[in-house]
């Protein structure tokens, strides 16, 4: 649903040019001293809303989207943090996208994007649509990969390309 995705996605794209750090929470518990606060809701219902603040007094915003009992992502999520150039941090722990079937470019042109918390719990179950969710082809993205064998990232840089995809004949 197109217009779905507009309303959410509207709140990040004056602030997503500066935000650094972007998690989700399960509940509408903000702490004080917001720049900015934005009801996200598709419906304007205030059911979820976003807050931005500078933590480190540094002109780059930490946003937080809450709801009450996690965040639920629109069925189309496509672009949805596309073009956060400087975000370095997000948190997915509590964006349930159980029911998303688009989310292609979801972080497209995040050349800054260093650590994706609790990336298994990005549900693609119902995912249909991932289009460009990797990037440009020839553009590079540093990853921080963590083994279970291990509690440390390791980092990795990784220059897109194309993904083969084969066809088996029965």
């Amino acid at each position: 649903n197109n217009k779905e995705r507009k309303t959410f996605n509207n709140c990040f794209y004056y602030i997503s040019f500066k935000m650094e750090n972007i998690k989700f929470i399960n509940n509408m518990s903000f702490p004080s001293g917001e720049l900015a606060t934005e009801d996200v809701s598709a419906k304007k219902d205030k059911k979820i809303m976003a807050y931005a603040y500078d933590a480190n007094n540094n002109g780059y915003y930490e946003v937080i989207v809450g709801q009450e009992g996690g965040v639920k992502a629109n069925t189309n999520s496509y672009k949805f943090l596309n073009g956060a150039e400087n975000l370095k941090t997000i948190d997915l722990e509590n964006l349930d996208t159980s029911k998303t079937i688009n989310i292609g470019a979801m972080f497209n042109k995040c050349k800054s994007l260093i650590t994706i918390k609790n990336l298994d719990k990005l549900d693609t179950s119902n995912v249909e649509v991932m289009n460009h969710i990797r990037g440009s082809k020839g553009s590079s993205v540093k990853l921080g990969i963590k083994r279970s064998n291990s509690p440390k990232l390791h980092p990795f840089t990784v220059t897109r390309g194309d993904i083969p995809v084969n066809s088996v004949d029965v």
